[in-house]
């Protein structure tokens, strides 16, 4: 009767203690309530990134999923924390695929794991990469709008909107989609240029051909919802010579206006006034201190009052973002000589908050 209890008070010290590793229970679960082993969880994660390194549209929110359960299991199941997976789980989300970029070639779909774009006056650059392989692509749109455009083609300006594939981050090797300029070698349809959420969407196809002349098809592309940045911009004419500025001193939002002051290479000045919460719409210029309000200022000590109107397009006030058209009479004012027409006049300024 003692030995028995002996060897089964034996039995459970067996199941329920260990020195380095913990034991299993009778229902076959570690005592410390991972279900596998940190070596298991491990081996787990790997095939899990590798899946996601594959991932496409069609099974993103599956193959996320999964990833995101080998995640927590291996944070759980190690003693030593992780932070590089504990960054990756909360990178991950709920899985639900709103930002991404696909293409098809080699009988094979590229899902990038990372994309950005930046628009520049009316350019967009958009690169996209995939951080497994250093594979990348990368688009340069010369006119910015809704509509389809042609890759390869010289717009005659000198010129082309172009499309690179670059298998290897450092590699030489790159595939465009330019031969002679003349014949198109695919095109880029943009659907959507959101300045309110500040992304942009569209679709693509083209023919790449590297260095050698060899050629490569890519097809089926998209990019969807693609945060961008946006640089300052302007443009207008006075008496029909346009302004050539070299400087956007920015936007303050103080005493209740937005106001920027842009500057050319003789000290001429156009500066724009709107009230810091101004909505989308079209407005007459005004006199300080009411706003909307102008000013055309050929040197320094000469001043003109905007006469005419301005259009809001845009004015995201999360960040700081007003884009707009105007045109208007610069009349004299104070120590103001003559007058002057401003027009064709557009803008586009991120301001900063008092």
């Amino acid at each position: 009767m003692k030995g028995t209890i002996f060897y089964s008070v034996l039995i459970i010290c067996f199941l329920f203690h260990s020195c380095s590793k913990p034991f299993l229970d009778i229902n076959g679960i570690y005592l410390d309530g991972n279900e596998i082993s940190c070596d298991e969880a491990e081996d787990n994660l790997i095939v899990a990134e590798s899946n996601f390194a594959n991932v496409t549209t069609e099974n993103y929110f599956t193959i996320c999923e999964e990833y995101k359960i080998a995640l927590q299991e291996s944070i759980n199941a190690c003693e030593e924390v992780n932070q590089e997976l504990l960054d990756q789980l909360a990178l991950l989300g709920d899985c639900n695929l709103t930002s991404f970029f696909q293409v098809s070639f080699d009988d094979a779909t590229y899902f990038a794991t990372s994309s950005k774009a930046e628009i520049d006056g009316h350019t967009l650059y958009l690169e996209a990469m995939k951080s497994s392989t250093g594979e990348a692509f990368k688009m340069v749109l010369n006119y910015l709008d809704v509509g389809t455009f042609q890759l390869g083609v010289d717009n005659g300006n000198g010129q082309r909107n172009t499309f690179q594939y670059i298998p290897e981050i450092s590699g030489n090797s790159v595939w465009e989609s330019n031969i002679d300029g003349i014949q198109p070698q695919g095109e880029v349809i943009i659907a959507e240029v959101d300045y309110n959420n500040m992304w942009v969407s569209g679709s693509f196809n083209f023919i790449g051909t590297d260095a050698d002349g060899n050629r490569k098809e890519f097809a089926n592309g998209v990019f969807e919802r693609i945060v961008f940045t946006k640089k300052d911009d302007f443009f207008a004419k006075v008496d029909g010579v346009e302004f050539v500025d070299v400087d956007i001193i920015p936007g303050i939002n103080n005493f209740g206006i937005i106001g920027f002051k842009v500057v050319d290479d003789d000290g001429a000045s156009i500066t724009i006034g709107v009230a810091h919460d101004v909505t989308i719409g079209t407005y007459s210029f005004t006199t300080l201190p009411e706003v909307p309000s102008g000013d055309y200022s050929p040197t320094f000590d000469d001043f003109h009052r905007a006469n005419g109107t301005i259009s809001i397009t845009t004015h995201n006030q999360e960040s700081n973002l007003l884009i707009g058209d105007f045109q208007f009479t610069a009349e004299p004012v104070h120590t103001g000589v003559g007058t002057y027409e401003v027009t064709e006049g557009h803008f586009c300024v991120t301001y900063i908050d008092n």
